[in-house]
């Protein structure tokens, strides 16, 4: 989610900066908000580790996972999620308003893990070699292909 969240900043950026958002990119639009619409419902029931337990066990009680929600980021995705580019003003002028879905760019990259990501792409990188070796000898001695 937080790649989304660094993905989806650069593109509403684009549309503010240039006024303009791209018929042809609508169905990317609404799969962005749709994600994240899902994930701003997730986190009024998904639990959190309690700070103040020394072992930091799960809090599960609704009531305190949606306070802490609340206290939290909502107010940040809330007002991500809203709108505003669908308000009608001139000279295209609401199409500014996209630069304030940027706000999920601070979340993007407060929880992005490059060494998470560099991992994960090194085992897929793995798993393919290894699966070339296993299934075509010639292309696994290939000096081209390394």
């Amino acid at each position: 989610m937080d790649f989304l969240c660094i993905i989806s900043s650069f593109i509403y950026a684009h549309f503010a900066a240039y006024r303009h958002a791209d018929p042809e990119n609508d169905y990317l639009m609404i799969a962005f908000e749709s994600a994240f619409l899902l994930d701003f419902l997730m986190n009024f029931i998904l639990d959190f580790p309690d700070p103040k337990d020394p072992k930091f066990k799960s809090v599960r009680k609704i009531g305190e996972i949606s306070t802490h929600y609340y206290h939290g980021s909502f107010w940040t995705d809330f007002i991500a999620l809203m709108p505003l580019h669908l308000l009608k003003m001139q000279r295209d002028r609401q199409n500014l308003l996209y630069i304030v879905k940027c706000i999920r760019l601070h979340r993007g990259f407060a929880n992005f893990d490059v060494m998470d990501y560099l991992n994960s792409y090194k085992d897929k990188q793995s798993k393919y070699l290894c699966e070339l070796i296993e299934n075509d000898p010639k292309a696994a001695n290939s000096i081209e292909i390394d």
